[in-house]
């Protein structure tokens, strides 16, 4: 992570510094620092794996300035709505942030696009550790499964909407496919293990199954 007094120069020079993680148990997530004393809220980007990594700065420069909508860079334009969070978010997720209010007491808003409310999107009005929040709950629990914490599943666009899981298939140690049926065109994508398992209630088939095999849950 950036030493807070390179944080501080970022908001200093910009107004705000956005924290982000990837290749964690949780999907992945942005935040921002530096809004709180100016806005009285910092903005989390979660989940929202349809949309690109590289439209995350947009999005949240977008949400800054009051902007009700967004131009992706697939040349999409997409709304933009902003929600209250939960409280439990910001120790658990925006801990930089709380590092460096010195405080726990730090307002958060997610950031929602459009109707990409994708299995990996938490709805943060909700605690983290809510049961529509399991695959967040990592955030701050232990990884309690026999697979590498950040094993992913290449999921296509059925799966990532929440439709019902045609075939598994295990590749690798830490490395699955899950299927719709649909079939794995641009708009599939790769999400943690952990939102498999949790989502679907399948954490005992899929962590049992060999490598090269596949099963039809």
């Amino acid at each position: 992570m950036v030493p807070i007094h390179e944080i501080s120069d970022v908001i200093k020079n910009k107004g705000y510094y956005i924290c982000s993680v990837f290749q964690e148990a949780c999907p992945r997530f942005s935040y921002t620092i530096g809004l709180y004393q100016t806005l009285g809220y910092e903005l989390v980007v979660a989940g929202l794996c349809l949309i690109d990594v590289n439209d995350v700065p947009n999005l949240i420069k977008c949400a800054v300035n009051g902007e009700e909508y967004i131009e992706s860079l697939s040349g999409s334009t997409l709304p933009v709505e902003l929600r209250d969070a939960d409280s439990t978010w910001a120790t658990a997720m925006a801990r930089w942030a709380v590092r460096y209010y010195n405080s726990e007491n730090i307002r958060l808003k997610q950031i929602l696009v459009g109707d990409n409310l994708t299995i990996d999107t938490p709805n943060m009005r909700y605690s983290y550790n809510d049961i529509i929040n399991n695959p967040w709950q990592y955030l701050v629990e232990d990884w309690p499964y026999p697979v590498p914490e950040n094993s992913q599943a290449y999921c296509d666009s059925g799966i990532i909407s929440g439709e019902k899981i045609l075939s598994i298939s295990r590749y690798e140690d830490d490395y699955w496919e899950i299927s719709s049926g649909i079939g794995f065109d641009s708009r599939a994508k790769i999400l943690p293990i952990a939102v498999i398992m949790e989502k679907f209630g399948l954490d005992t088939e899929i962590i049992s199954m060999e490598n090269g095999t596949a099963i039809r849950p």
